[in-house]
């Protein structure tokens, strides 16, 4: 496993100053990404051993590295990222990113006497994992991070499976276009009810006053872009309830029994032409699906992050 952070502590070691970074960014990858449940590395000017392309989540923090190696402190989290049984695959990337976040914490308030500031990036698998971090660990009064819930600065998450429906701040942001509506519904994750509600999602951040989470969503990316409706916990569209049994076969059992059941012509007599459409297109699509083309946001992510901590203080 290697050390994001060693180029930094180095340097301070040569120079005999203290290495402060402006906070931590923290990264969880999409399903099966290489390497997996070991941390992704991702491509950096260091050339860290075992590097590679492992996704837009990990992307995003060699980037950022590479634009400002040491203003952060950074991690990417290495958890099962399974195709089967992607709940429980899930819930343990949250487990780790919740261990990793607090000894980081706590390591840094020992040193300098205060919180550091918190930057989470996700895709696909790991934006599920993040919604039940959220969940678990930051928002209850009684969770194990809540501690540090005015710490959090920014999370970036692409192709959001639990999205708000019709709330894509991400695209707001950065000034790209919102997915739109599907089907003529108003869009959102394919988690439907299960979503993160619009109060778990209008947190604002105490480090520079936005909205913390931060989804990017593109048309056509079946996961965060889903018929599900305005409001998908009373009311689902027809082809978003069918779009909905989907994300509940992949959480119990896997990505395959979607295209069992399908094959099968077991969804629920897919009255629903359009959601076999969504989906026939999407899994056709396969690596050009949008699902797998967040570039513009990644690179608008890491100029925003690197843009935010430099504002902070911190000590290179």
């Amino acid at each position: 496993m290697a050390d994001l952070n060693l180029m930094p502590q180095i340097r301070a070691l040569e120079t005999g100053t203290i290495w402060q970074p402006a906070g931590g960014l923290f990264a969880l990858e999409g399903t099966t990404y290489p390497g997996a449940p070991f941390d992704p590395v991702p491509l950096t000017d260091n050339h860290y051993e075992y590097e590679q392309w492992s996704g837009f989540a990990s992307g995003t923090v060699g980037a950022v590295i590479n634009m400002a190696d040491g203003l952060l402190h950074c991690e990417c989290v290495g958890y099962p990222a399974l195709t089967a049984n992607m709940g429980a695959s899930a819930l343990i990337g949250a487990q780790n990113l919740a261990l990793r976040i607090d000894a980081f914490a706590k390591a840094f308030f020992a040193q300098f006497g205060f919180f550091p500031p918190i930057w989470i990036v996700t895709w696909s698998q790991g934006a599920w994992a993040f919604a039940l971090f959220w969940r678990i660990y930051v928002l209850p009064e009684d969770g194990a991070l809540h501690y540090l819930m005015d710490f959090m600065t920014s999370v970036y998450n692409y192709g959001d499976v639990f999205r708000r429906s019709g709330t894509s701040r991400g695209n707001d942001y950065a000034g790209l276009p919102k997915p739109g509506t599907v089907d003529g519904d108003v869009d959102g994750g394919i988690a439907g009810p299960e979503q993160l509600t619009q109060a778990e999602t209008d947190i604002i951040s105490k480090i520079d006053g936005r909205y913390v989470i931060k989804s990017f969503n593109r048309h056509g990316d079946l996961y965060g872009d889903a018929p599900m409706g305005a409001d998908p916990e009373t009311k689902m569209p027809a082809a978003g309830i069918v779009e909905y049994s989907y994300f509940k076969d992949i959480e119990k059992t896997g990505f395959f029994s979607i295209i069992v059941n399908f094959m099968g012509g077991v969804l629920h007599v897919i009255g629903d032409a359009e959601a076999a459409a969504n989906v026939i297109k999407f899994f056709g699509a396969g690596t050009n699906a949008p699902h797998y083309q967040y570039w513009d946001e990644m690179s608008w992510v890491a100029n925003d992050i690197v843009q935010t901590a430099s504002a902070l203080p911190h000590q290179l």
